[in-house]
């Protein structure tokens, strides 16, 4: 996929992670799954598809998927990813627990291990290791303290006590740690729609459309794409409510890099409530 690394970080300090188990505990409330195609394009020609899987209760959640090149970029540069999480939902907040992600490009592969203590502060463990990057900007280990991983991001509980498509449920930030580099991400709000349908999405009803900032911290390479896609202005997010507006569902990305916008659209989405009873529709593709 064109810049794997970059675009994922980008798009998934809000797609992306944007987007890649374990249930509930025993005391949580299941609400239920959501089943989630999305098509990765730059320019308007697709590049790359992951497919992700979200089981949500109130007070935990874990996420799942696996993604690949398609198009043009598959016969250059053939990848292949896959990743999960889970983790704890407390006062509003993600908290996670693990996260594996894997990623083989040609003959080159890795996987790479989270796990998360009390403070939020993850230990990695990659394979093969990442080896020694001097002309990275440091990461002190003070940094990693409160982050979450790159598919966390993906899980955005509601805010409490507030309506839905209220713009408090737009106002987020993160720090997002993918075992190697942390980037900042601040998400305000733009507007709101009870029944919007966006052009390449597969999705109609209510939608929260949010900008975002990103930030490089440390661990990634001064001038770099990232850097370049920070320094590019905001990013677009669109979310949709789901199982009575107790989360919010990423739809719809836009990211502006210097080669191109790359969107990161909802082909398919299935929203299945624990009870077979749809909360706020299921949408299909």
């Amino acid at each position: 996929m064109f810049c794997r690394g970059t675009i994922a970080r980008a798009a998934g300090p809000a797609v992306l992670a944007l987007a890649l188990a374990h249930g509930p505990a025993p005391a949580d409330t299941r609400l239920g799954d959501v089943e989630l195609l999305y098509g990765f394009s730059l320019a308007g020609v697709p590049i790359a598809e992951i497919q992700i899987t979200m089981t949500l209760g109130e007070s935990s959640y874990e996420v799942s998927g696996n993604g690949r090149t398609v198009g043009l970029v598959d016969l250059f540069s053939r990848i292949r990813f896959s990743g999960s999480s889970k983790g704890t939902i407390e006062d509003g907040a993600v908290r996670p627990k693990t996260h594996t992600y894997r990623y083989a490009e040609r003959s080159k592969a890795r996987e790479v291990t989270l796990t998360y203590d009390d403070r939020q502060v993850p230990s990695v463990t990659a394979s093969p290791e990442f080896s020694p990057s001097f002309d990275r900007v440091p990461l002190p280990d003070a940094r990693l303290i409160g982050t979450i991983d790159l598919a966390s991001q993906f899980i955005a509980p509601a805010v409490a006590g507030k309506a839905a498509l209220a713009p408090d449920h737009c106002v987020r930030a993160y720090a997002v740690f993918d075992g190697r580099l942390r980037v900042d991400a601040a998400l305000s709000y733009l507007r709101a729609s009870p029944s919007a349908r966006l052009r390449g999405v597969n999705y109609s009803g209510p939608v929260m459309h949010c900008a975002m900032r990103i930030r490089p911290v440390g661990g990634h390479r001064e001038g770099d794409m990232l850097s370049k896609i920070a320094a590019g202005g905001e990013i677009g997010v669109w979310a949709a409510p789901a199982f009575g507006g107790r989360f919010y569902i990423p739809i719809k990305i836009a990211v502006p890099t210097p080669v191109g916008t790359v969107e990161v659209a909802v082909r398919r989405m299935r929203v299945v409530p624990a009870d077979r009873q749809a909360g706020l529709g299921d949408q299909r593709g």
